[in-house]
């Protein structure tokens, strides 16, 4: 059988590159190489060193892991949904649909079509005012829940005038206070997390990033003026407030275990006791917006996730992952 050395090459710039050479049976020439970016590892030396040999199962599976650093969901996984422009998943392909401004066309698009410009030419190539509006944000969870939008009024933006619309580097999606995207309802019952990265238009006192429509649900999480994250659950009267400082981009993680409930802003978590009121269940229908359709976002959003159990375990492990990528926080 073939074996693979995996070695690890010189440090550039906080990075290093994860080589894999096949070599023949019998320990002779090498056939081939492949090579992937990983995040540096200060326990290793600045050389290049023999990691360890492997045969091809456990190569292909460390070169996948190596090569999507990024691949969130198969770290932490069994999400009940998920939505990012970035692949979170081995298994991920395309990750969102868009129309066109043009022509109406739509076709979808790949995490790397969105961010290399592939997107964005596309878009520019229907003319007219060479917009782009996400008519699907696809579920990466394995759910297959996606969030979309069939009213072309109410579809958020992703491309203007033949521009990636994009939030510290990366590419986002616009919402402008009066669209969002709908999906199944996700239902989150006792132990949940939330996890979302997202910027709240300063003008705007009143936005909800995610929620639900029923008027015996209504659950949402909910900026409210200046400072304050509202979460509520499905169908009570009382409120979950968290004064926070919320900045131009932000990760959100908000989590309930038992009757302790938190959210964590860039890192630094707030807990306390929930609202006695408060039900059981918090059911997501809507992205980028709350409860009957009003205080949609105004602002940009980039990745939501949402578990049914507690990931407080995990929380700085997913933190680390989504910061790694979006760079929201020193």
């Amino acid at each position: 059988m073939a074996k693979f050395l995996l070695l690890l090459a010189s440090r550039i710039a906080g990075i290093v590159k994860a080589y894999f050479s096949r070599v023949a049976a019998d320990g002779g020439t090498t056939v081939d190489d492949a090579h992937a970016q990983v995040v540096y590892d200060d326990t290793i030396g600045n050389e290049p060193t023999l990691i360890q040999s492997c045969d091809s199962g456990k190569a292909t599976a460390l070169y996948s892991l190596l090569a999507n650093p990024q691949a969130l969901l198969e770290t932490y996984t069994g999400s009940a949904a998920a939505y990012s422009l970035r692949s979170l998943s081995a298994s991920t392909t395309n990750v969102v649909k868009v129309r066109r401004s043009g022509d109406d066309a739509e076709l979808d698009f790949t995490a790397t079509e969105v961010s290399d410009g592939t997107l964005a030419s596309w878009v520019t190539a229907g003319g007219g005012t060479e917009d782009g509006f996400v008519t699907t944000w696809y579920d990466q969870s394995g759910n297959t829940n996606n969030a979309t939008q069939a009213t072309a009024a109410d579809q958020p933006k992703i491309v203007t005038a033949g521009s990636l619309i994009t939030q510290n580097g990366k590419a986002c999606i616009e919402g402008n206070g009066s669209g969002r995207l709908q999906t199944s309802d996700i239902v989150l019952s006792s132990d949940l997390t939330m996890v979302a990265v997202a910027s709240f238009d300063t003008s705007a006192g009143n936005s909800m990033a995610f929620g639900g429509t029923s008027p015996t649900t209504k659950s949402y999480f909910w900026r409210v003026g200046v400072s304050t994250i509202r979460l509520r659950n499905d169908s009570e009267s009382g409120f979950n407030d968290f004064t926070v400082t919320i900045g131009t981009q932000d990760l959100f993680f908000a989590r309930r275990e038992g009757t302790t409930i938190g959210l964590s802003v860039n890192g630094v978590e707030t807990t306390k006791t929930e609202n006695s009121t408060q039900g059981l269940d918090f059911t997501i229908n809507r992205i980028g917006g709350g409860y009957v359709n009003v205080y949609d976002l105004d602002g940009r959003y980039q990745e939501m996730i949402f578990w049914n159990t507690s990931q407080s375990a995990n929380r700085t492990g997913i933190e680390g992952n989504i910061n790694g990528y979006y760079n929201i926080y020193p």
